[in-house]
């Protein structure tokens, strides 16, 4: 297909770039060029004043773009949505998100620099935000376009959950700092004739040149994480160094019986030192002896062996730029508390071997009944063992609520099943025991009766029998 038809016809289109390398410029440039100027609406996280100047400078330097303002709206995150997602959560964003999209006239929704929608610390909400836009979008007949900073410190995370939701990926360079970006399609669904392209200015007008006129797209899986168009190696390292029996537990169960992930366990430094000649992709270090852990990034750097190093240690950080500093300070690329959130750990184990391992829930997904039978219950949680999911079971004696009052309460992937006594078991995906006291906390208002008895360990054996555990 040709670039004008790739453009009408995918539902969700990513550019990927660094600061000010012409990425928005390169949209407008397209609706304007090969859609007739069709209607766009912006939703920047930028200052409103710097975002208008820079559309200005645009329309009165660049010919292209002399009736930008019939066809753009702008739209703006608030100001204070700082202190607003620290009262509300990010839950606040879907919602404004859903109200522009539906009020918006403009067949086309633009989000600018979605990187910096989020803080590092919301990584685990940047993929259900992505399935949010794309599914409003559809439902509203709209088609959403993204620029994405490739310079940001969740840039790896961002495209890691673009890989597998977009329709079309660009990639724009401006590294040898000229006028003339180079522009490549780095994936799309549908066939492509053209991949690669020249953006330039010419004669106060932006031009689109063909560099290469034909090329064979080598795998439609590629890694859009680390180098944009390049297929992933075929099985990465990942090397555990620990001795608790609990975390190596956890780690088997996600990464044992992977045939792309080549696991293993050291459960001591000599082990692990020697274990580097295999030059593994990702090292996990779960040792309190801060002496090797230090051995073990220096042994890293002298051999120049390029594996990422994720740092398990017992000790807190509760603001995000400590966690930072002390990452530099222990020479890792992360460093997680034991208290980590099992969902945002995994996240970090897949941008850091580029390979997405874990399977993906849809939490928004209604199922028809979710309060089963003793017997589907258990089916139930042997399918995510199977499947290889975390997951957590909260057993609550005498729920005196309707079943469907706690279905209205749960999310879209979560079950129960329910006694003749109102006990109650509840299977919640990718949440852990400490999660309980949310639950109670929502229930609490419609059952005063209700009395949680234990939320169960991510990896326990989790089949339940009424008889004992909900009497």
């Amino acid at each position: 297909m040709k670039l004008e038809q790739l453009f009408s016809k995918s539902q969700l289109t990513v550019v990927f770039g660094k600061r000010k390398c012409a990425k928005l410029s390169f949209y407008l440039f397209a609706l304007n060029q090969y859609l007739g100027g069709a209607s766009l609406t912006i939703i920047s996280p930028h200052d409103q004043e710097r975002m208008l100047e820079r559309l200005k400078i645009a329309k009165s330097n660049i010919s292209n773009f002399s009736n930008l303002d019939k066809q753009l709206s702008l739209n703006f995150l608030k100001s204070d949505r700082a202190e607003l997602k620290a009262s509300y959560g990010l839950e606040l964003l879907n919602d404004d998100l859903e109200k522009a999209i539906e009020k918006s006239d403009s067949r086309f929704i633009l989000f600018h620099s979605f990187n910096h929608f989020f803080d590092v610390p919301d990584g685990r909400f940047i993929e259900p935000t992505i399935q949010t836009i794309a599914k409003l979008a559809k439902r509203h007949g709209k088609q959403v376009l993204f620029t994405c900073d490739t310079e940001s410190e969740n840039h790896k995370l961002v495209s890691h959950c673009f890989s597998t939701q977009a329709d079309l990926i660009f990639n724009i360079d401006n590294s040898n700092q000229s006028t003339v970006k180079e522009l490549n399609i780095a994936y799309s669904i549908y066939p492509v004739e053209i991949f690669n392209y020249q953006f330039l200015l010419k004669n106060g007008a932006l031009s689109l040149d063909i560099k290469i006129e034909k090329q064979e797209l080598k795998s439609p899986e590629l890694s859009i994480t680390a180098k944009v168009g390049k297929s992933e190696s075929a099985v990465k390292k990942v090397l555990l160094l620990s001795d608790n029996q609990d975390m190596i537990r956890l780690h088997e169960y996600l990464l044992r019986d992977n045939d792309e992930i080549d696991f293993k366990v050291c459960k001591n430094i000599t082990d692990a030192l020697a274990a580097l000649l295999s030059k593994p992709s990702l090292i996990i270090n779960h040792c309190e002896d801060i002496e090797e852990h230090h051995s073990l990034a220096l042994s890293l750097e002298e051999n120049q062996i390029a594996a990422n190093l994720i740092f398990l240690i017992n000790k807190k950080y509760v603001r995000e730029e400590d966690r930072i500093k002390a990452s530099e300070q222990y020479n890792c690329n992360q460093i997680f508390d034991l208290s980590f959130r099992a969902i945002d750990y995994i996240l970090a184990i897949e941008t850091s071997i580029d390979k997405r391992f874990y399977p993906r829930i849809k939490y928004q997904q209604k199922q028809a009944n979710r309060l089963l039978t003793h017997d589907a219950f258990n089916q139930q949680l042997a399918e995510h063992r199977k499947r290889k999911l975390l997951y957590c079971v909260h057993h609550f004696k005498h729920l005196a609520v309707e079943p469907s009052q706690l279905a209205s309460l749960l999310r879209g992937c979560d079950a129960f099943y329910m006694d003749e006594s109102k006990n109650c078991s509840i299977i919640c995906v990718n949440s852990q025991a400490e999660d309980a006291l949310a639950i109670q906390n929502k229930v609490a208002p419609l059952s005063t009766t209700a009395t949680l008895l234990e939320s169960s360990n991510l990896l326990e054996n989790l089949t339940i029998e009424a008889e004992v555990v909900l009497a």
